[in-house]
């Protein structure tokens, strides 16, 4: 329970008589039971009005008209409004229609699905900067997750990237028009670092890489679905179980770094063999030219065993792709660049403030306010030491 303090109200409720003989009762008790309810007071829009004056000087004639607040004068709708649409739009995946709705709903009154659209203008532009910020942040980590889903602008078919170091609170987005080797170097940049993804060739251009374990599994259990590879495809499918659950077991602080290392290497061992044997013996051509990719991939399989710092999953970059995901599909996308850029400025900052457990809300206010002052933006980056 609260303190009671911090009550808005407190209604006492004294007994008027004696419930056994009907006398009446004074004094009050000095320990009454608490019973606390919460809930939402009458919600409606406030509405401020700002009457700029001008007067003319007596002297010299000139008029002069008095200083508006800061973006007064661009916009119709407050920080606050702006701050709810981006929330809503992006955290809990709204459309803009839904959003329109819920202004009516919860406060009478509110902007239109058209005024939405707008209002995500300026907080793209007051999130800009903190989105190069954190642009340069996730390219100078020594570690790095990345990947890709589909996104729809306008009718045609582009691409979210999501870029950043594992359990840092920073992660990056990008829309870009292909899903290839020059997408994948605008988002790493000239990073140095190990980067872990799944088998996409156009992350081959960095030296050191980790591929995705999740990913070479779900690539092993089709080979033992399908006919004509059954066989090998149960025998890849249990040894990268074993790697996992190696994994598992260490990040969950039941074993060592130097015992998955130890059991990990008999593993590797057994596991070539099955690939060459698979790509050479497996009746299906779909299984042989797999297992020859999976063979060619050679040490970026097992980059993890020399960092403990390195995941064998690109579990992390899907997750942080998991509500864009979400709203591409309830939303189908964006119409304009306009549009995306709000999405990959949006969720840049959503979900590095989520793994942060930093509130989302003042953030955005607090960047409208610095973008409408021409102040210096509130800083994304997490707080590292």
């Amino acid at each position: 329970m609260l303190p009671v303090g911090k009550a808005d109200r407190i209604l006492v409720c004294l007994p008027g008589q004696c419930g056994g003989c009907g006398e009446p009762l004074v004094g009050k008790d000095r320990r009454p039971r608490r019973y606390q309810v919460l809930d939402v007071p009458p919600l409606r829009l406030e509405v401020t009005e700002y009457q700029q004056h001008r007067l003319r000087c007596a002297k010299c004639g000139a008029v002069t008209a008095g200083t508006l607040p800061p973006g007064v004068a661009e916009r119709q709708f407050g920080i606050g409004i702006q701050a709810l649409v981006a929330l809503w739009g992006t955290r809990y995946q709204l459309s803009k229609r839904q959003i329109a709705e819920l202004f009516g709903e919860m406060f009478g009154d509110g902007p239109s699905a058209a005024t939405v659209s707008a209002l995500e203008q300026p907080v793209s532009a007051a999130l800009a900067t903190p989105w190069r910020q954190m642009r340069t942040f996730v390219r100078a980590a020594s570690i790095q997750h990345i990947d890709e889903t589909s996104w729809t602008q306008g009718g045609k078919r582009e691409w979210l990237w999501c870029l950043g170091p594992p359990k840092k609170g920073a992660a990056w987005f990008r829309i870009q028009p292909r899903r290839s080797r020059l997408g994948a170097r605008r988002m790493l940049g000239a990073t140095k670092g190990v980067v872990v993804s799944d088998r996409h060739s156009a992350y081959d251009l960095n030296p050191d890489r980790q591929i995705c374990w999740a990913h070479v599994r779900r690539t092993c259990q089709g080979m033992a679905e399908r006919n004509g590879s059954r066989w090998h495809g149960v025998r890849l499918l249990n040894l990268a179980t074993r790697v996992l659950l190696l994994d598992r077991r260490f990040r969950d602080g039941r074993i060592t770094f130097e015992e998955p290392n130890d059991a990990v290497i008999d593993v590797r061992r057994l596991w070539n063999k099955a690939v060459q044997q698979a790509a050479t013996g497996a009746i299906a051509p779909k299984a042989r030219h797999q297992c020859e990719a999976l063979r060619s991939s050679g040490d970026h399989l097992w980059t993890f065993l020399t960092d403990p710092d390195i995941e064998p999953t690109n579990n992390t970059a899907e997750r942080r792709l998991r509500r864009p995901v979400i709203k591409r599909k309830l939303s189908f996308g964006t119409q304009t660049t306009r549009g995306s850029r709000f999405i990959e400025r949006s969720y840049t900052t959503v979900v590095s403030l989520r793994e942060q457990g930093r509130p989302i809300l003042p953030f955005i206010a607090d960047a409208l306010r610095a973008y409408y002052a021409r102040a210096d933006a509130p800083s994304l980056l997490p707080a590292i030491g």
